[in-house]
């Protein structure tokens, strides 16, 4: 079962979206955002965002 997009009028995912999304834990997320693999993260202030549409761009691609 594919995971639900979320709508254009949010752009952004949180931290515990995208866990729930790739089905990862918290220690998996963070050291993927160290290495650059979560697409579209950005960090806007002290706390993590996930640019949505790149984010699911990336995904789109990487299951075709």
């Amino acid at each position: 079962m594919t995971p639900k997009k979320q709508s254009e009028s949010d752009p952004f995912l949180t931290p515990s979206e995208t866990m729930k999304i790739l089905k990862i834990g918290r220690a998996s997320f963070y050291g993927m955002i160290a290495e650059g693999k979560i697409p579209g993260a950005v960090k806007v202030g002290n706390q993590w965002r996930i640019n949505s549409k790149v984010f699911w761009q990336q995904m789109d691609e990487r299951s075709a």
